[in-house]
């Protein structure tokens, strides 16, 4: 493989590592939403059963 495609081939699995790690960032950051939603929603039943 010339010095070139070498560097290409890196260029390339550097990208898509980065690529991965923000969908798993994004994927993270909407679980923990999900997670505060339903902790909120818990709140308001529990407040809405004692009133």
């Amino acid at each position: 493989m010339s010095r070139i495609e070498e560097e290409n081939r890196k260029e390339v699995e550097e990208a898509q590592r980065k690529e991965a790690m923000e969908r798993q960032r994004k994927e993270e950051e909407r679980y923990r939403e999900l997670q505060r939603k339903k902790q909120c929603q818990r709140r308001r039943q529990k407040r809405n059963k004692n009133v």
